[in-house]
């Protein structure tokens, strides 16, 4: 987990307040990858089968069997149930519109007459182009042909370069479906509030030099004191604020034990101060925990799947992970 201080302020005797990163792991929205075989299938367009070469290149950097196939041969062999278990077939699907659009702009103008020249800014209306790039990912259990999932990607540029802007365009389709079929760790920004308490000081300190158990150890230490208690409860609610989060990112304790602490810790601060702050971070909490259930969902569904199909085929492969039946999102 990476930390780094974002910044620290106060105005006029308000809480500061510590801005720390951290790294949150994030499931593949489309989990092509838990499947030991993929297939890809491009639809009757040029972009199409442009980003479905580049989708083949992208799969290929990874444990799976990956090709190209015609629409017409997979539409009958999933039909069938010709395609052996394990198989994924994904649809693509991916089209470039280009559009003008006029729009009111504020130009300097020169304005020269008897007394002399004047500037000015008025408003003009000029046309300018618009470019949309559209991707749809439809994937598909190759025997059953059942419909896993649909995932759609959209993207366009304003300008009057029509040519490099259709080529931006895809080009950012490309980095949007690549990423639709990979975990990713995703950067937050995680804030800290500051009390008078000197343990709560010391804990943001060692936070902020990314220790996150000795921050979190400080802070149950504060919260079990006695004079814990005699604090306002805005006071405390902040404590009990930071020790949640600390919870949360202390990957020193299993996650189930320190998901359910900081879910516990962010609970008491909110009841003793309904703040927004703290509402939101029981939200961000829980998108994380299904984040990670998610996660370990697919890395199931792929051990699982990929160790069978290496075996004598006795057993047959899952026709669908179970991540595919989890439609929730984190």
């Amino acid at each position: 987990m990476a930390i780094a201080v974002l910044g620290a302020f106060g105005v006029g005797g308000c809480t500061a307040v510590f801005a720390v990163g951290a790294d949150v792991a994030r499931p593949a929205t489309v989990p092509l990858r838990v499947f030991p075989r993929i297939v890809v299938v491009a639809e009757a367009t040029p972009e199409s089968d442009r980003l479905g070469s580049r989708l083949v290149t992208h799969l290929e950097a990874g444990r799976s069997t990956v090709e190209r196939a015609s629409a017409g041969l997979t539409e009958r062999q999933l039909a069938e149930g010709t395609l052996p278990p394990g198989t994924a077939v994904v649809v693509v699907h991916a089209i470039l519109t280009q559009r003008d659009r006029s729009i009111i702009a504020r130009r300097q103008t020169l304005e020269c007459g008897p007394l002399g020249c004047q500037s000015s800014r008025r408003n003009r209306i000029e046309a300018t182009t618009v470019v949309t790039g559209h991707a749809v990912l439809t994937v598909f259990d190759g025997s059953s042909g059942r419909n896993l999932q649909r995932e759609t990607v959209t993207t366009e540029e304003v300008g009057r370069d029509a040519l490099g802007m259709r080529l931006r365009v895809f080009e950012q389709l490309v980095t949007l479906t690549g990423e639709l079929v990979d975990q990713r760790t995703e950067h937050v920004t995680i804030e800290l509030l500051p009390s008078e308490s000197e343990g709560v000081r010391a804990a943001l300190l060692a936070i902020e030099h990314g220790e996150w158990p000795r921050g979190r150890a400080l802070l149950e230490a504060v919260a079990a004191s006695s004079a814990f208690a005699m604090l306002p409860p805005e006071e405390r609610a902040l404590v009990l604020y930071d020790l949640g989060q600390a919870h949360r990112f202390d990957e020193s304790v299993p996650a189930d034990v320190r998901f359910a602490r900081a879910s516990e810790s962010l609970r008491a601060a909110l009841l003793l101060d309904p703040q927004t702050r703290f509402a939101n971070a029981l939200d961000e909490l829980g998108a994380h925990r299904r984040s990670r259930q998610l996660l370990l969902a697919q890395r199931e569904a792929e051990s699982h799947n990929f160790r069978l199909a290496q075996e004598d085929g006795s057993e047959p492969i899952p026709s669908a992970p179970s991540s595919y039946r989890r439609r929730d999102r984190p």
